[in-house]
């Protein structure tokens, strides 16, 4: 059995803009060591892979917080709709307009979710690009992309599946649970459906609608990153195109029911969000002049706004009347509202990966980060925690809606510790030695200087 030494950390990205940087000066260097530089630019994306899925950090901390964010507001948002909507402060309407305001827009966690991973996931396919060495592996991509969905969310099944059995419900309750139902949940086959031809399935948990759009992306990006180069990349506009035209066409020709509406928020409806983060991931490798610009306190002000822009998108659509919510809109100038949304995270991204130290302070926290680390189990059992909770007398146990919400965290909390503990982390140490096996035999990196 091999065993590797810790590598040198300043050989490792502190950012992914250092990572960035690092591709391009192995690039220029290639006239001289040109095929020690393509293995060490490999060496070093699978050493500092390797080296997180180790410690379970993160290298990204803001990113890792933005993480947790997203998936705290989805949680807030489930649990103030399952409460009806309740005022916050009694007597003072403004007050609990403002803070019901960023629970009640929730439901854009994903759309944070969809931008940032097409963003994380296109970076080694630009940084390859720009260092002139092979795109990662589609073996090994494949293999850390179905370890990172499919063991908490097939645990997360079997349990749900036994709880039923016993009488049990953590489910989704708006329709039966038949045979039909429980086939299409392994297959990820549910919210598929045609008006009058197809009846949907609904998944077991709500909140799943979510992983099919995932898994749809990671089977395409591999395909989609050949664009991420010099004269192709505005390929990837025209898929934002064809999202607002495959919204529009289904909204405005098809009947309002559930079936369309999951087809408008599915692939390739939502395929938008997912070309805006790969072109921020080739932008920010790719434009320099513009990266060397926002750094520092400008980095500040540029999250600060986009940050901004974000939580107040959903009052575009007072245009029409009401704020834009969870269900697809057919007015014209709302059909495009998750690409607004991805322009916004976009802007996050871009500033967070200067490494600014105020922004890192906050969004990157210890809190933050440690439930970024987490949220995906938090995701898949924050809604069964609620609904079990909900169903059992949870308000009035909790003795009021706010006490139940702080139930509803700690109990949905303290399931996702528990899946990231024995199922998530084992995964990921799987996908450490299958890299650490692949990576023997290749060079040491080459040392990098960095701004």
């Amino acid at each position: 059995m091999f065993r590797h030494k810790p590598m040198n950390a300043a050989l490792v990205p502190r950012t992914f803009a250092e990572s960035c940087m690092m591709a391009k000066q192995t690039r220029d260097n290639r006239v001289e060591q040109r095929d020690s530089a393509q293995r060490g630019a490999v060496r070093l994306e699978a050493a500092g892979r390797t080296a997180d899925d180790r410690s379970g950090n993160d290298r990204y901390p803001v990113l890792s917080g933005l993480r947790g964010l997203a998936a705290l507001g989805v949680f807030a948002l489930h649990a103030y709709a399952l409460l009806l909507f309740p005022p916050i402060w009694l007597g003072h309407p403004t007050v609990s307009f403002l803070l019901a305001w960023p629970m009640k827009m929730g439901w854009t966690g994903v759309d944070l979710f969809f931008t940032l991973s097409a963003f994380l996931l296109a970076l080694p396919f630009v940084r390859a690009q720009l260092a002139g060495t092979p795109p990662p592996d589609l073996g090994g991509y494949a293999r850390r992309r179905l370890l990172r969905i499919l063991p908490a969310y097939t645990v997360q099944l079997l349990i749900l599946l036994a709880l039923i059995a016993l009488g049990i419900s953590m489910q989704d309750l708006s329709q039966p649970v038949t045979a039909v139902r429980l086939l299409v949940q392994p297959l990820f086959l549910y919210d598929i459906g045609w008006s009058g031809v197809v009846q949907m399935q609904w998944p077991l948990v709500g909140s799943w609608w979510t992983l099919p759009i995932e898994l749809g992306f990671y089977l395409m990006l591999p395909w989609l990153a050949r664009l991420l180069r010099p004269g192709r990349w505005q390929w990837l506009l025209l898929l934002i195109a064809f999202a607002w035209i495959w919204r529009a066409l289904l909204l405005w020709t098809q009947p309002y029911v559930p079936a369309t509406v999951f087809l408008v928020e599915h692939l390739p409806g939502r395929i938008d969000q997912f070309a805006i983060g790969m072109l921020a991931a080739y932008a920010f490798c790719r434009a320099p002049r513009a990266l060397a610009w926002v750094a520092g306190g400008r980095a500040d002000v540029l999250f600060v706004i986009a940050a901004s822009v974000f939580l107040v998108l959903p009052a575009l659509g007072y245009v029409y009347g009401n704020p834009v919510g969870a269900e697809p809109d057919m007015q014209p100038l709302l059909i495009g509202w998750h690409s607004y949304a991805s322009l916004a995270v976009a802007g996050m991204l871009f500033a967070a990966g200067r490494g600014t130290r105020w922004v890192s302070s906050i969004v990157g926290s210890l809190p933050l980060r440690l439930f970024g680390q987490i949220s995906y189990s938090f995701y898949l059992w924050h809604l069964p925690v609620l609904m079990w909770l909900y169903t059992n007398n949870g308000v009035t146990l909790a003795r009021g809606p706010f006490a139940f919400m702080f139930y509803g965290l700690l109990f949905s909390i303290v399931a996702a510790v528990i899946s990231w503990r024995f199922v998530e982390r084992p995964a990921v140490r799987m996908v450490a030695r299958w890299s650490s096996r692949a990576d023997v035999g290749l060079p040491t990196p080459i040392p990098v200087e960095t701004p």
